[in-house]
């Protein structure tokens, strides 16, 4: 008895209270509780088996009256529940977020600065028969805006200079490349109206030199803003339009200081800036001034269209002009 004594040892588990264990036994661990381990890690070993194999992808046909048969893959647990033509669920989810989309567009419309008469004018919308380099202008620009929604930002995009007469389109052109990006930035690849938002990516704003100038004299007038505020503003915009550049006189000192620093900022940024202006290029360094124009306009990071045709406004023919 003694001698049995020694091999064994006895041992309490507050669980299961009492037990006994050889002391050449590599666990002292009482074997009612390692039971229930046991048990318990080979039913969690058959849960998670089953879960994977709920999960692995099945193919599922199903006819459709309008896109006939459909072959789909989804997870094997909702295999009986497919019954749903993918096609015509993504039609439906499109017709209800389409006006949602486009209260959204709207709403962001009226923050931009985009001129009224120009809003919901489109490219396709263009008259383009007027000089044969429309095409190629109008080409690159919806380039342009692919190019941006496609990376979702505008970090490293070039700079645009749209120039020429007056009346030929450039603010137009500037206009509606805008809405092109802000249409397709709230809409591009939305499947829910949560997703409908700019989330500050590819934000857009629309200012004229005229209206820069304003600014400038509001804040001098004000103590409520200041010049720097104003340029972090529009420093952070996503594209940013300068239109008519080159209206007022390039001895203004303060405008001159106002595009030195905006520019700046948004070459450090690598951010793009559109300018309109009747002046060619050459001109318009002296109408920015030549640090800023040293941003715009440098190598590898500008596009320069120039607006050969002649005025849309200016009517040619009696049914355009009521004559007496």
């Amino acid at each position: 008895m003694g001698a049995d004594m020694q091999t064994k040892k006895t041992m309490h588990c507050v669980l299961h209270g009492d037990y006994i264990k050889f002391v050449t036994d590599p666990s002292m661990a009482c074997p009612h509780c390692e039971s229930e381990n046991l048990k318990k890690s080979e039913e969690k070993a058959i849960e998670k088996q089953t879960i994977q194999s709920q999960s692995e992808l099945v193919e599922v046909v199903m006819m459709c009256d309008t896109h006939g048969e459909k072959r789909i893959e989804v997870p094997r647990f909702m295999a009986k529940m497919a019954r749903h033509c993918p096609d015509c669920v993504g039609v439906k989810r499109d017709i209800e977020l389409k006006p949602l989309i486009q209260q959204t567009v709207n709403e962001e419309l009226k923050k931009t600065g985009i001129p009224e008469n120009y809003i919901g004018q489109t490219f396709a919308g263009l008259d383009d028969m007027r000089s044969p380099k429309q095409r190629l202008i109008v080409g690159r620009l919806i380039q342009y805006v692919k190019d941006l929604i496609s990376t979702g930002h505008s970090e490293g995009a070039k700079n645009i200079l749209l120039s020429g007469n007056l009346g030929t389109g450039k603010t137009l052109y500037a206009s509606i490349l805008l809405q092109a990006v802000l249409n397709r930035a709230l809409s591009d690849g939305v499947q829910d109206e949560r997703d409908i938002r700019l989330k500050g990516r590819l934000s857009v704003q629309f200012v004229s030199e005229p209206n820069l100038l304003n600014q400038l004299t509001a804040i001098w007038k004000s103590n409520t803003d200041t010049q720097k505020a104003m340029i972090a503003r529009l420093a952070e915009k996503s594209i940013l339009v300068i239109d008519d550049v080159g209206t007022i006189s390039s001895t203004n000192t303060h405008l001159l200081d106002l595009y030195a620093n905006l520019l700046d900022e948004r070459y450090k940024r690598r951010l793009p800036t559109i300018i309109t202006s009747n002046l060619m290029h050459d001109d318009l360094k002296l109408a920015i001034g030549a640090r800023s124009a040293d941003r715009f306009f440098e190598k590898n990071r500008v596009i320069i269209a120039n607006f050969d045709w002649g005025s849309y406004r200016a009517g040619t023919s009696p049914e355009e002009i009521e004559m007496f």
